[in-house]
This record gives C-alpha cells, structure tokens and sequence, in this order.
C-alpha cells in the first residue's frame, strides 16, 4: 500500500509537469483527488480483510481457511471497494475524466501513465483472485468494464485529437482486461497488460508522427464484390472456431474466439476488401497472415512463462457469460443501427453524448494555450 500510494502520488507529479498553465492545475486537481480516493479504498479493503481474517500475511489471508471466515456480505463488500480502487486508474466509468485531463501533460508522461499504472487493476484483482472468484461483485465489474468498453470504443470515433483517440482506446481496452479478471481467465488480463502497455506507451513515443501534411483524397464508391466480404466472413468464423477448439474450451474461450473473428473480419475488410488491384490484396493478406503468427508465437510464449504463477479459478458461471453476451450483442445492435440511420435526431444525440463524455473538464479546455491563440485572434476575452 505504501509504494502503492508512491506510484500514484509520482504519476501526479508527472503530470504537473507543465504547472504554468491552469488546465494543468486543472487536471493535477483532478487526478490526485481520484488517485487519492482510489487509494484509500483499497487501504479500507486491505484493513477489512485482514481483520476478518485475522492475518496481516497475503499468503495467510487469501488460503481457504481463512476465506470461509468470512460471509458473503463481507466478501461482496471488500471485492465492491477493490473493483471501485482499480477502476478509478484504469479510467473506467465514470472515473474517465482524469485520464482525459492528463493529455495537457508531456506526451512521455502519457506513455508512463499508459504503460504503467492503468494496467494496474489486472495485476492487482489477478493477485486477489481467491477472494473474488464466484462473488457477486463480478457481475457488476462486467457491467461497469462493458460499459467502458462500448465508450472508449465511441471515443476512437467521435474525436479528432490523436492523444484523445490513445486515451479512449485505453478505457475500452482496460475495460476489456477487467472483463477477463471478472470471467477469471487472468492469464489472459495478464498477457493483455503487458502487451497493452509496451503497445500503448510506443504509440504514445511515436505520436508526433501524425503531425503531417495530409493529401485530400475522395474516396472510392465503388463496392467491392460480394466474394471479397463473404471470404473475410468466413475467414473470421474459421479463426474463431480455431482458437476455441485448440484452447480449453471454457465459456470465456468462447467469448474470445467471438472477439477474435470479429477482428479478423474487421482487418479482412479493411486491408483486402477495400484494396484496389490484386497488388493491394495481396499486401493485405499477407499483412493479416503475419500478425496471425506473430499473436500465436507472442501468446503461447506468455502462457508458456506464466503457467503455475497466476491463480487458477473455476471457469465463470452461466450468468456472467450470459451478461458479457449481451453487452457484445447490445453494444453491437447500437452500431449496426447507427451506421444505417447517421442522419436521426437519436444518431446526433449519441454522437454530442459521447463526444461530451470524451471531454476534459471544461476549465481544461478553455485554458488550452491553444484555444486562448484562437480567441484572440477572433477578438475574444478569454482569460
């Protein structure tokens, strides 16, 4: 808890790199009040805990003996303080704001932050893994991380600020490792932080390379024909079905092999179906292929060197794949019926909704150095 409490209070510090401008004390404010109650909410959890148990040894404390020492409104109720402790640094709902607050600090800074304290919470649940396993609190983990999930998601599509878009991808992804902690395949949340955050901190390091002159291009029209999209359907099913019959076969084996066809289908689409000119396709399949096998060398390496280290748990019951099921269906209807009706008062409500959500605090905004260059030079009083 001690070095704990150091590592946020250094991420604030960082953060204030830039103190002269008031959208830094601005988000300095923010994201040390949250940090601080994060904080204090897993020191109440850890007290908790080890009061019931009668340990101050984790080792002690999270054995089966001690464990059946404590009921079931004891036990939902320190997993409900521990899951609120890591949510708060991963972003997640409604906690999303701080993150956002920090784009005002160095773009390394971010590349810290991304790489390190928000891929906390798959690390710390992963280590609590007895205490959590089968508790109710699951259930509202997945609802909160699914949530998150679908917004993050939103915030990649409704912002034009590179540093926002990385910040929205890291609510929806660390959304999506709190949803395998809930399900207990934290193997899988462990390999997803460390590839999540040697992934996120290069984009982070590499972001000034999008500060570039852009052709204008009109994009093409023309549809491609029906037998490109129906091999990337395909395709996908193919891979899904793959990695679910040559992995364990558990509910949350499934939940992954849905999200990796998708994904699949996703880059098919993207990289062959949309090319011009057998050139174009070929680059993209190819480009397909080798990220194929690079994931499969990467993930059989992790699971390799991590086997007997992270906590096995009984696979997740009916119910929580039921509620991740229907997240991944609502999430997927909502889109499937924006694409088809972009011009509805209810399309525009959702867009300006989620582009409000994937705001700093107002003070961060108006005190931007670049927006008080754009006042002044439309004759405004900003101060």
């Amino acid at each position: 808890m001690v070095f704990w409490g150091f590592t946020l209070l250094g991420i604030t510090w960082l953060i204030s790199l830039n103190n002269e401008w008031q959208a830094a004390k601005t988000a300095i404010a923010r994201s040390g009040q949250l940090l601080t109650l994060s904080w204090l909410m897993m020191l109440l959890a850890i007290i908790w805990v080890t009061q019931a148990t009668g340990h101050w040894q984790l080792s002690f404390v999270l054995a089966k003996d001690s464990l059946t020492n404590l009921g079931s409104w004891e036990k939902t109720g320190i997993n409900l303080l521990m899951m609120f402790a890591v949510a708060i640094p991963a972003a997640q709902y409604p906690f999303q704001r701080w993150l956002l607050d920090s784009v005002v600090a160095p773009t390394p800074v971010s590349a810290v932050m991304h790489a390190g304290i928000v891929n906390a919470g798959g690390i710390l649940l992963t280590r609590f893994a007895p205490l959590s396993s089968g508790d109710l609190a699951q259930i509202f983990l997945i609802v909160l991380s699914g949530f998150s999930v679908l917004l993050g998601t939103g915030m990649i599509l409704v912002q034009v600020d590179y540093k926002r878009q990385l910040i929205g991808s890291t609510i929806a992804q660390m959304g999506f490792m709190l949803i395998q902690c809930a399900l207990g395949a934290y193997l899988a949340a462990i390999i997803h932080a460390v590839l999540h955050g040697l992934f996120k901190s290069t984009l982070f390091l590499q972001a000034g390379s999008v500060v570039q002159h852009y052709k204008q291009t009109n994009p093409s029209t023309r549809h491609s024909p029906l037998i490109w999209n129906t091999a990337g359907c395909l395709l996908g099913l193919a891979v899904g079905f793959w990695y679910w019959i040559n992995d364990n076969g558990t509910g949350y084996d499934f939940i992954s092999a849905l999200l990796l066809g998708w994904s699949v289908s996703i880059a098919w689409r993207q990289l062959v179906t949309s090319r011009n000119g057998h050139i174009g396709r070929i680059v993209g399949f190819s480009l397909i292929a080798g990220v194929t096998i690079v994931f499969n060398i990467i993930h059989s390496a992790f699971k390799d060197l991590l086997h007997g280290t992270v906590s096995e748990v009984a696979p997740p019951s009916a119910t929580l794949l039921i509620w991740v099921l229907f997240i991944l269906l609502s999430g997927g209807a909502v889109v499937f019926w924006s694409t088809r009706h972009h011009t509805s008062t209810s399309f525009a409500a959702l867009y300006l909704w989620i582009v409000r959500l994937s705001e700093p605090h107002p003070n961060s905004v108006e005190s931007h150095p670049k927006f008080l260059i754009m006042s002044m030079s439309k004759g405004g009083n900003k101060k």
